[in-house]
């Protein structure tokens, strides 16, 4: 695949390949930049309504929500019970249309990126490198479900390992597995979906 321009963010010109034969959904972004950059190699492609529901299958529908930095949010209703995907979002993205959506099931359930080390690598005047202050994951997880509204949580996209001899430093600030259970009993009414014990 050859983009006129370097491919976005998340799109990698060579795994893409494998998706020719489908149909790609995409959120309605500003400009159709991947819409069009794809259209032009022949690909199918559908954008989704922002914020309306679609209807994949009898027992499947989704709902693209966009946010204001082109990133969305995918909410998927899969039988009667929702599951919202914030992999990528920012934190206070369309949390009010979110929260109504999840108020309509009764079971609901956060993916939520975690144990990411996003800017971490920080140092101070003298060059030393400023230790993380990483925050109890369990209950972070827990807060944020809570204020989209869902009752359960599944940790999503949250067990990095870092190879490359310039960040393998980082491996030393990962969250354990049992870390992702703690601090769910101080919130209350949201759940881990996972027991790791």
């Amino acid at each position: 695949m050859v983009f006129a321009r370097p491919p976005p963010d998340h799109l990698n010109p060579q795994s893409i390949k494998r998706f020719r034969h489908l149909s790609i959904l995409l959120p309605d972004h500003v400009g159709g930049r991947i819409k069009g950059d794809l259209e032009a190699q022949n690909y199918d492609v559908k954008i989704l309504p922002d914020g309306g529901w679609v209807e994949l299958s009898k027992r499947i529908k989704v709902c693209c929500i966009c946010d204001y930095i082109q990133d969305a949010i995918l909410l998927v209703d899969v039988g009667g019970r929702l599951f919202i995907n914030m992999n990528d979002a920012p934190g206070n993205a369309r949390l009010r249309l979110i929260r109504s959506i999840a108020r309509e099931f009764r079971h609901s359930y956060l993916l939520r990126a975690s144990g990411s080390l996003d800017m971490i690598n920080l140092f101070d005047a003298d060059g030393n490198r400023i230790a993380p202050k990483l925050p109890p994951m369990g209950r972070w997880l827990a807060l944020f479900a809570q204020r989209v509204g869902a009752k359960s949580v599944i940790p999503f996209s949250s067990f990095h390992r870092y190879q490359r001899e310039d960040s393998a430093w980082a491996n030393a600030y990962r969250w354990p597995l049992d870390a992702y259970q703690e601090g769910f009993e101080e919130i209350g009414r949201v759940h881990p979906c996972v027991r790791l014990d």
